[in-house]
């Protein structure tokens, strides 16, 4: 089910009803915004070069970032920067609503406080066919071929299209080009809802990396409105939304302001990552886990007591070990559950080194920086000679699998990251 932002709203079937209302809805904001388009702020009669409000990559400076965590999915390629007490989600097609046909991308970004999930930030991905399957409604989602956003086409154009292919959402104010980490994008605020409606920022951008074709980035709802039924009250609320736009109101509140900057601010982390080309290397498959390693390497296979190790005699200080149960205290003892064992493996890392999330071929992955040398107390599987390094770390089912890089040897000249972007799950 395709959740609105920060607040959980059921997108369910259009009755009979709610299409008056939101017919409603149009009405009663193209009757507003015509009254009031001179005193606006819309740049819609302005110039036409794509611009950046604020600077940076995407409004905001490198060092408000910093300390950050990064959700880097080389499988739809895509990265994006978060707040370390944050927690990230994504999911694709079935996981998110029944669909009938193409493809949809899911991705969530929030704090979690007293078990609640509060969001931060949404991402939809869309492919051109994308439809929802039977029983789910419509709105929240850009189903279109790839928007074309350049200093050819007039901004009034874009808005024309947008505003058609998103469909009965509610309307649009301070309709905008913006760069998002150098890419041209459109922004805008709208109002969501039936009969309840709120009111978010919102960001268009061509996504074209297969299999989407778009994205619509969105913040949370900046401020709710109260119910409104009839032709009068629905005006009423479109013009609150529109003087609330207009006079910047999201940043009066101190609440409101942080919601607002911090979204902001991880718009201006997320930029696309080019597909690494291994069209012609090596394939190496361990049960349900495949990955590519550069032609002219040769693998050694080995082992230890508790796991097996993959070694590329080309490159001693990377290798790809696959581990199960291990024993607590000594070989021979009492032997460990696997979740024990991973568990402990991970803390002995985590606990000297920073964690980034990704996501790539349908794996989860953890990947640590460390910078010493991880508790042996707590680390029963594999003992790292080296003081810092690199370990990317994952399981299916019941067995754990990490790739380690001691000393960052292969991380200069980006390596390490192809080969992740290889991983697969095999069904």
């Amino acid at each position: 089910m395709i959740l609105s932002n920060l607040k959980t709203r059921t997108v369910g079937f259009l009755t009979g009803f709610t299409i008056v209302i939101l017919a409603a809805f149009a009405v009663g904001y193209y009757a507003w915004s015509e009254s009031l388009r001179d005193e606006q702020d819309i740049i819609q009669n302005s110039p036409n070069p794509l611009f950046n409000q604020r600077g940076g990559r995407g409004g905001v400076p490198e060092g408000e970032l910093e300390g950050w965590q990064t959700y880097r999915n080389e499988e739809y390629g895509f990265e994006v920067k978060y707040p370390k007490d944050f927690e990230v989600s994504f999911m694709v097609n079935s996981e998110v609503v029944p669909v009938d046909k193409g493809r949809i991308g899911d991705l969530r970004i929030g704090r979690r406080t007293k078990g609640i999930f509060e969001e931060a930030f949404s991402a939809i991905f869309t492919s051109h066919d994308f439809e929802f399957g039977a029983g789910e409604g419509c709105c929240f989602v850009y189903t279109d071929a790839p928007i074309q956003i350049n200093s050819n086409i007039s901004l009034a154009y874009i808005e024309k299209q947008v505003v058609s292919e998103l469909g009965v959402i509610g309307p649009l104010f301070k309709f905008r080009f913006q760069n998002v980490y150098e890419r041209p994008a459109v922004r805008f605020f709208r109002l969501n809802g039936y009969i309840e409606s709120w009111l978010v920022d919102s960001v268009l951008m061509p996504f074209e990396v297969e299999p989407f074709d778009n994205v619509l980035v969105s913040s949370p709802s900046l401020i709710d409105f109260e119910y409104a039924e009839t032709q009068s009250e629905i005006e009423v609320v479109i013009k609150k939304a529109g003087d609330f736009v207009r006079d910047k109101k999201y940043l009066d509140n101190a609440q409101t302001r942080e919601k607002y900057e911090i979204f902001d601010q991880i718009l201006s982390s997320f930029k696309l990552i080019p597909p690494a080309d291994v069209s012609k290397w090596k394939t190496l498959r361990i049960d349900k886990f495949s990955m590519k390693y550069p032609p002219t390497w040769n693998l050694l296979e080995g082992g230890i007591d508790c796991a097996s190790v993959n070694q590329f005699n080309e490159h001693p200080d990377l290798r790809l070990v696959e581990f199960g149960r291990c024993w607590e205290d000594h070989i021979g003892g009492e032997l460990l559950s696997f979740e024990q064992t991973y568990d402990g493996f991970r803390s002995g890392f985590s606990r000297v080194g920073s964690i980034e999330k990704k996501r790539t071929g349908g794996i989860e992955l953890e990947v640590i920086k460390y910078h010493s040398s991880p508790d042996s107390t707590s680390n029963h599987v594999y003992g790292v000679s080296s003081t810092s390094g690199t370990i990317a770390l994952w399981k299916i089912d019941d067995k754990g699998f990490f790739l380690l890089d001691e000393n960052n040897a292969r991380q200069s000249e980006g390596i390490f990251e192809k080969i992740l972007s290889t991983f697969r799950f095999i069904e």
